[in-house]
């Protein structure tokens, strides 16, 4: 899968999009798809309940990212 995903972004998207476009999709794929499992499954064996777990772990992921609010002194 991650081969095929750096391939669409580098074939498809680059031409086609702007460059914030492809930038974007770039490091979405660099970041969300090749680290995770999905990123290691064979395009031909992708099935909706890998998505489903990817979209989980992706979520958790961001949750464990995102910047704790500071509160108000």
């Amino acid at each position: 899968m991650a081969t095929w995903c750096r391939h669409w972004v580098e074939r498809v998207i680059k031409p086609e999009m702007d460059e914030g476009t492809y930038v974007s999709y770039s490091g979405d794929v660099k970041n969300s798809i090749v680290p995770s499992l999905l990123g290691r499954k064979r395009l031909g064996k992708l099935q909706a309940s890998d998505v489903n777990a990817w979209k989980a772990w992706l979520q958790e992921e961001r949750h464990h990212l995102a910047p704790v609010p500071v509160a108000a002194a």
